[in-house]
Parts: C-alpha cells; sequence; structure tokens
C-alpha cells in the first residue's frame, strides 16, 4: 500500500512536470517568434523607400497594419510590403512591382506569410506611429495618422501560447525610417 502511494505521489509530480515544461517551452517559443518577427519588421521599415511608380514610402498606417514600400528581396525593385493581424496571428504581405509605365502593384499577387501566432486580443495598438519631434516621451500621432508626417514607427506585440501562467510576454521595438529622416 505504501508502494502504491509514492508511485502515485512520483507519477502525479511527473505529470505536473511535463505540463509545465510543455507550456514553458511552448511560452519560449512564442517569444521566439514574436522577436524574430519585430527584428524583420524593424529592419524592413527601417530602409522604407518611395515605391517603383515614385509613389510615398508609407502608404497606409493604422494601429494593427502597416504598409510600405521596400526592397525586401535585395533585387533592383521596390516591393509593397504589409505588415497586418488577421485573428491572433500577425501576417506579411508582400507585393513585386510590375513593369510599366508606371509600374503597378496589383493587390491580387500579394503573397502572405504568417509571422507570428498566439497574438493576445487586446484594444492596444500594435503599431504607433511618430512625427519629426519626438523625443522618447511624446504621444504617437492621432488616428488617422497623417502619413507625411510619419519618421518614427514603433511596434509592440504581446504573445501568450495559453491563458497560463507565465504572463504574457510583450516585445516592443522602434524604429526612424532612414529615408524619411530630416534632422541632418
Amino acid at each position: 500500500g505504501i508502494f502504491a502511494l509514492i508511485a502515485t505521489a512520483i507519477y502525479g509530480l511527473q505529470i505536473d512536470f511535463v505540463n509545465v515544461t510543455r507550456t514553458v517551452t511552448g511560452q519560449l517559443m512564442s517569444q521566439a517568434d514574436a522577436r524574430k518577427a519585430v527584428t524583420q519588421m524593424i529592419a524592413e521599415i527601417r530602409e522604407a523607400t518611395p515605391s517603383d511608380a515614385g509613389s510615398y514610402p508609407v502608404e497606409a498606417a493604422a494601429t494593427s497594419s502597416v504598409t510600405f514600400y521596400s526592397n525586401v528581396d535585395s533585387d533592383s525593385s521596390h516591393e509593397r510590403v504589409r505588415y497586418f493581424v488577421a485573428g491572433a496571428t500577425l501576417k506579411r504581405g508582400v507585393i513585386k512591382a510590375v513593369a510599366g509605365t508606371p509600374p503597378t502593384y496589383p493587390t491580387a499577387s500579394e503573397t502572405v506569410t504568417d509571422l507570428t501566432g498566439h497574438l493576445v486580443a487586446t484594444t492596444t495598438p500594435i503599431f504607433y506611429y511618430y512625427d519629426k519631434n519626438y523625443s522618447g516621451t511624446s504621444s504617437p500621432l492621432a488616428v488617422p495618422v497623417d502619413l507625411l508626417a510619419v519618421r518614427l514607427v514603433a511596434v509592440s506585440l504581446t504573445v501568450d501560447l495559453t491563458s497560463k501562467s507565465p504572463a504574457p510576454i510583450t516585445v516592443n521595438s522602434a524604429v526612424a525610417i532612414r529615408n524619411l529622416k530630416d534632422n541632418y
């Protein structure tokens, strides 16, 4: 009887250990995905530039999406890049320019990939936009955003694999758009 009690206790501890290990590993993987996504976004937003047709570098700016032009595949043309949230997933859409006079970006040819899942549903924006007067403590631009004023984009992703402990993880970063700098 004593052996059965000890065996049951050990079995229960092993089950708890496996569940905790699975949860923590999943949270760490979600965190790594979020960090990788933010790193990619920041690099591409930093290099935003006018489109091949001459459009302004930032095409659209909202709290859960941003659209801009950048050369993301190191060829000679600039792609239209869109980061947006669909459900609990952060996605990236890319449209290559189609040759012509002027070049076009047909939305039907957009290639969409998932960057990270398990985003926490919240009313807090994912994207914040700041003008040239940003000092580190100023408020973001009001929505709808004046695209011509955008000089810095901040990103804040909160991910949570489960609603269990550990707490959700937030990854933050900000980047100045290099080609829009006017504080030389």
